[in-house]
């Protein structure tokens, strides 16, 4: 509910999450397509686009609730919520995937750290020499997923949006004044040294996007993107890495690469059937 409530605010609006920093994150919105008197809100929903160039699609976003009434007028009178329950059933890692890895660079690509991550989704970096391993460097373009997504909600509040960076992976997307998005599907455009204009975020709707892209590279700059761990989102993915974060492994005690399934030999030397 957070994450819809985020994205349907006006952009670059304060939008409280910790009451104690509430002012320093970059807010998603739709900026000056708001009604006036909305509070904020749109009068309906809209589309979260993605990219053309990488699989389009869009996404529907409504405002809902989890108490009280719906909000959204699908009856004449606005009916109550129904009723919900969580049931907690397990955890699974993101992995930080790079490709192709026929490229030089990809090939040396063994770790990110966290503040590279940060600053690569800010538009603050962008060259495949930012990472750890590789030594020629090149421009390299960054896959964001759509804001409600659960994998761009926990990638997002714990690297960019953390208490340690207060970043985020649309920042720079906002005009103040006057406010509106600038790019819709997100296409942002970032001059790095050496590399000027060469840098790009891309929006990237559905893991089956975010894997099919980084695998092929179709540009033919290195890609970082990532997803949710399942072996079912890894088949397939013959041109492409995961790489540790800060010196941890995601996935093993051991470093390992993608295989395509799980067949017994991998289960503990490279890819357990569940990650651990």
């Amino acid at each position: 509910m957070f994450a819809t409530w985020r994205a349907l605010f006006t952009c670059n609006s304060y939008l409280a999450r910790q009451y104690f920093n509430d002012g320093t994150y970059d807010l998603l919105g739709l900026g000056d397509s708001f009604v006036p008197g909305a509070i904020g809100f749109p009068a309906s929903g809209f589309q979260i686009l993605g990219s053309t160039a990488y699989g389009g699609g869009s996404v529907n976003l409504f405002n809902f609730n989890i108490t009280g009434n719906d909000p959204v007028n699908i009856y004449p009178i606005s009916q109550p919520v129904r009723s919900y329950s969580v049931t907690t059933i397990g955890a699974k890692p993101i992995l930080i995937a790079v490709g192709p890895t026929s490229d030089g660079d990809v090939q040396k690509m063994t770790d990110i750290t966290s503040y590279t991550l940060s600053q690569s989704y800010a538009g603050n970096l962008g060259r495949t020499t930012d990472l750890l391993g590789p030594t020629v460097g090149e421009p390299m373009n960054f896959f964001v997923p759509e804001a409600l997504s659960g994998a761009y909600n926990v990638f997002e509040y714990t690297i960019p949006q953390s208490a340690e960076f207060h970043s985020g992976q649309e920042t720079g997307n906002c005009r103040l004044r006057p406010v509106f998005v600038l790019t819709d599907p997100i296409d942002l455009n970032t001059p790095v040294r050496d590399f000027p204009g060469a840098v790009n975020r891309f929006g990237v709707l559905g893991t089956g996007n975010m894997t099919k892209y980084i695998n092929a590279a179709p540009n033919g700059n290195p890609v970082l993107g990532y997803f949710f761990w399942s072996q079912g989102n890894v088949k397939g993915l013959t041109n492409t890495k995961y790489l540790k974060v800060n010196g941890i492994d995601p996935l093993l005690s051991q470093f390992g690469t993608l295989p395509e399934g799980c067949p017994s030999p991998f289960i503990t030397t490279r890819f357990p059937a569940a990650p651990r």
